[in-house]
């Protein structure tokens, strides 16, 4: 079982990838094999520029970083997508990377075929991280929606999400009362309900 974390933040080590990593060490524990993705370290990669080529086809055509970004999005079994709040939004890095999984929609929704053709009944899930700056929990409404319309496109059942208020300075999570318990269990919760899936 593999388990990609997809990190949105600019910044390293800070909030959101801090319980990304968390969540990542609860499904290892749990027995899965983790990667992660840092959104920020593909500066090469072009934002969709909506071509209209993967309404036939079901492929990008622009040939970029997101070619590596592509096999490890198929080969996940659950996705872990974590991002700091940006203007009530996820960070412009991971939204590029959103945008250019269009394709996947097209293939989905326009020439009806299926993401996985050898696995036409593959379930995955996924659990949505973040953080903000704002004492307010409406602040994550719109990633929300984001990430979920997301996982919708690559068959990611919304399984479970984490967000934390008021977070101004890049450790502050570490001082919230019970959060990383609560991230970790999350991951290892996220692998057993992938191993009863597997074996329904």
């Amino acid at each position: 079982m593999y388990i990609l974390g997809l990190s949105g933040s600019p910044r390293r080590h800070a909030n959101s990838e801090t319980i990304l990593d968390q969540v990542l060490s609860g499904a290892s524990e749990a027995g899965a094999e983790t990667g992660k993705i840092i959104a920020a370290g593909f500066r090469n990669l072009h934002p969709c520029v909506s071509c209209g080529h993967c309404l036939k086809t079901g492929r990008c055509r622009v040939q970029d970083e997101m070619q590596e970004i592509y096999p490890m999005l198929d080969r996940a079994d659950g996705l872990v997508v974590a991002s700091p709040i940006y203007f009530m939004g996820v960070s412009a890095f991971l939204k590029a990377i959103i945008d250019r999984c269009q394709c996947y929609w097209s293939r989905k929704y326009v020439l009806k075929q299926p993401i996985f053709p050898d696995q036409p009944g593959r379930v995955r899930k996924g659990i949505f991280v973040s953080t903000g700056g704002h004492d307010k929990p409406i602040v994550f409404q719109g990633a929300r929606m984001t990430v979920r319309a997301l996982f919708d496109v690559l068959n990611v059942s919304y399984m479970d999400e984490y967000f934390a208020t008021s977070m101004e300075k890049p450790m502050d999570i570490l001082n919230m009362e019970g959060a990383m318990d609560s991230v970790l269990n999350m991951g290892k919760r996220l692998v057993e309900e992938l191993k009863g899936l597997a074996h329904e």
